[in-house]
């Protein structure tokens, strides 16, 4: 999956990756996720979803494309 690729890739590059939740919208099972993605600090990508996995799963894949990734996905 797209983010223990990028947590791969963080790793061979010496980069630091971050995910955090930064928005909580709604309440109960309408409770939607923000989640960011910060490479050495700055924001690179975000992701929205019903659960923080699937948030952050967006977010990776998100990144990848940001970041020109694509060799590293296979």
């Amino acid at each position: 999956n797209f983010k223990s690729k990028l947590i791969e890739w963080s790793q061979k590059e010496r980069k630091e990756v971050n995910f955090n939740v930064v928005t909580e919208i709604g309440s109960g099972t309408n409770k939607q996720y923000i989640v960011e993605i910060k490479v050495d600090n700055d924001t690179c990508a975000t992701g929205q979803d019903y659960s923080i996995k699937g948030a952050e799963k967006i977010a990776a894949e998100k990144a990848f494309a940001t970041l020109h990734l694509e060799e590293y996905a296979y």
